[in-house]
């Protein structure tokens, strides 16, 4: 009965570390020669109510800098693309400081730069939005 017990762990630990696992990471380059800003929408829980909350988040990322706008993993290996507005939400406004709204549109994956990476167990995804002066205007 040991032998078997012994057996039976050492093929449990083999099949936990073959577990796998994908990471994705979402950011956005700001290459204009002026500081822009992106606004989002923060969803929380109250579990008191029992409500969802919903804070519209401003930030500013200043020129020729880029900030982590979102990161998401789970266990598994993905290798196909996970659209960025599963992770950063539907809304999602560019504007720079005049105003002007970006006319790139965030929701399409043409939009973003992808890179993906695949090792024996894990799938890493980077998605860089990038945004250029010639995407604000008229």
């Amino acid at each position: 009965m040991k032998p078997f017990v012994y057996l039976l762990g050492i093929v449990g630990i083999g099949l936990c570390s073959c577990e796998s696992e994908t990471y994705a990471n979402y950011e956005i380059q700001n290459n204009c020669n002026y500081n822009i800003n992106y606004s989002y929408v923060d969803i929380s829980y109250d579990y008191v109510t029992y409500d969802n909350i919903y804070d519209t988040i401003t930030q500013t990322l200043y020129a020729g800098t880029n900030q982590n706008i979102g990161y998401y993993s789970k266990r598994g290996k993905q290798l196909t693309v996970i659209n960025p507005t599963e992770v950063i939400g539907d809304y999602f406004i560019i504007t720079n400081d005049k105003g002007d709204t970006c006319k790139l549109d965030v929701k399409e994956l043409s939009s973003w730069y992808i890179t993906m990476s695949n090792s024996k167990s894990v799938a890493e995804h980077n998605y860089v939005l990038e945004i250029d002066s010639t995407d604000f205007g008229k």
